[in-house]
């Protein structure tokens, strides 16, 4: 009886040592598979020290698991110097008291990388036995991960641009502060809603089909776009929009970066004033003059229409300037310049091309005695004085008119003429205007060539002289001689010097 009751006992010890063994064997198979690594900690009179380490050690934590639970200072001593004080709070005993601990740690490896390592314990109090029981985790990814997150964050709280993330139904889901100070919108207020709550109504239906099937197509679309803030206001701004998709989801989701742009517009559109406008007198300038010119003449062939030029010029005001000075005349021209635009139509253009010289452009004319008609008027209320520091001043204004399409079809043409008729008005008596006529162009040009081949007479000694004996009346004899200058022209023959000294 008692050998058998022995040999039992013996047996059933074998069985339960067998299932431990098993028993034993599962966990370390669980703890191989376990995706950090499993220890124990036991409070020894040094300190704590590891009682158990699973495998994966060497790996994780750089020291295999036997030489970890012979000397724990070869995993501490490797701890960086910034987390150092969490660690010594922990082998001092300081969490005494709690349940259960977490922390995160900087470890430096055998190959000199820096990797995270996250621990979490729970204490264990089985009577002598007191310490901790947890695991280690490789949180060097997760690190970089919240890292990303916690820059892109940053940007997003911070960028002076505004961002607004949509769903693939385009609810927006997320707004940053740059949007509420550039829309006026607040997050609570955007959030739900769709874009539609910026439109400002200036671009159409295809605008915004060509933008999304680029979008659609290309998973990107940039461009000048006019939007609406809250308070009603229209203004420029540059978006870009990109697709984005969630690779484990595969949710898309839309982001849109914009700036706003009114200044830089506001600084395009001062830019081109100034390029196309006097500084002076803020009048259309020359090339603004040249543009205006030419369109008004496309119109003017297509419509069978009538344009006036009229080409003005202050009388003696070199003169006045020159005396006076340069700050007197800039206040003068200023005032003409004001005048002019007070006398001619909205549709018509006053430009100053340079100087004291001026030209008014007359579309749409009825008849050309019109632009006589806008000529007088002009004159007139240049007549007025002129007050500058209490004194008045008087100046007048010579004008010559051309018309498209009697005088030219080009606007070269139509310049010439009119400043012809304005050459015509001065030598007449200034204070005036005078309409282009062929006449004129055709003298012009003679003067022109006549002086021209002077030029080249004096060069092939065409001048000759001519003496002309001067007579004594009372005794008929020759007391002298009078030398006449001629030119000899190979074509035109002889030319008296009254065709010719004038020039």
């Amino acid at each position: 009886q008692t050998a058998s009751s022995l040999a039992s006992i013996a047996l059933q010890g074998a069985h339960t040592r067998e299932e431990l063994a098993r028993s034993q064997s599962r966990l370390t198979e669980i703890a191989a598979a376990m995706p950090g690594v499993i220890f124990q900690q036991v409070q020894q009179q040094d300190g704590l020290e590891f009682s158990y380490v699973a495998e994966g050690a060497e790996e994780l934590l750089g020291v295999d698991a036997e030489s970890l639970m012979k000397d724990a200072s070869l995993l501490w001593s490797r701890v960086d110097e910034r987390d150092r004080c969490i660690i010594d709070q922990v082998l001092a005993g300081q969490v005494e008291g709690t349940l259960s601990k977490e922390c995160w740690f900087r470890l430096h490896m055998p190959d000199g990388s820096l990797r995270w390592i996250e621990a979490h314990a729970r204490r264990i109090n089985e009577g002598d036995k007191q310490g901790w029981a947890g695991i280690f985790l490789d949180a060097t990814e997760q690190y970089e991960r919240e890292r990303r997150l916690h820059r892109a964050g940053l940007v997003f709280d911070h960028a002076q641009e505004g961002i607004m993330i949509t769903d693939a139904e385009l609810r927006i889901l997320e707004v940053n502060p740059a949007f509420t100070r550039i829309t006026g919108y607040e997050a609570e207020e955007a959030v739900g809603q769709t874009p539609r709550i910026l439109s400002s109504g200036r671009h159409g239906r295809a605008f915004y089909r060509e933008m999304w099937d680029q979008i659609r197509s290309q998973g990107h679309w940039e461009g000048e776009i006019w939007n609406r803030r809250k308070d009603g206001e229209i203004y420029p701004e540059w978006l870009s929009i990109t697709t984005a998709r969630d690779p484990r989801s595969g949710e898309t989701q839309y982001i849109g970066v914009f700036t706003d742009i009114s200044r830089l517009k506001q600084s395009e559109e001062e830019l081109a004033h100034l390029a196309h406008h006097d500084m002076l007198t803020g009048l259309p300038n020359r090339l603004m003059f040249h543009l205006r010119l030419d369109h008004a003449l496309a119109r003017a062939r297509r419509d069978g229409r009538q344009v006036a030029l009229l080409f003005l010029d202050l009388d003696r005001f070199k003169n006045l300037n020159d005396t006076l000075g340069h700050a007197f005349g800039d206040q003068i021209l200023r005032q003409v310049a004001a005048r002019l635009e007070r006398v001619v139509r909205e549709q018509d253009l006053v430009a100053r091309l340079g100087g004291d010289e001026f030209v008014i452009l007359l579309e749409d004319l009825k008849d050309t005695e019109a632009s006589g008609r806008v000529a007088e008027a002009l004159i007139e209320v240049l007549r007025q004085p002129y007050t500058i520091e209490n004194r008045e001043y008087f100046l007048s204004a010579s004008i010559g008119i051309s018309h498209f399409p009697a005088d030219g079809e080009q606007a070269d043409d139509l310049l010439r003429a009119a400043d012809l008729a304005l050459y015509q008005a001065k030598e007449e008596g200034r204070s005036t205007w005078r309409v282009h006529q062929p006449e004129l162009t055709r003298r012009v040009e003679a003067f022109v060539n006549m002086e021209a081949a002077l030029r080249q007479a004096l060069e092939r000694e065409e001048l000759c002289l001519y003496y002309q004996p001067k007579v004594d009346a009372r005794t008929r004899q020759v007391i002298g001689a009078e030398a006449l200058i001629r030119w000899e022209h190979p074509e035109q023959g002889l030319i008296p010097p009254n065709h010719f000294l004038p020039l």
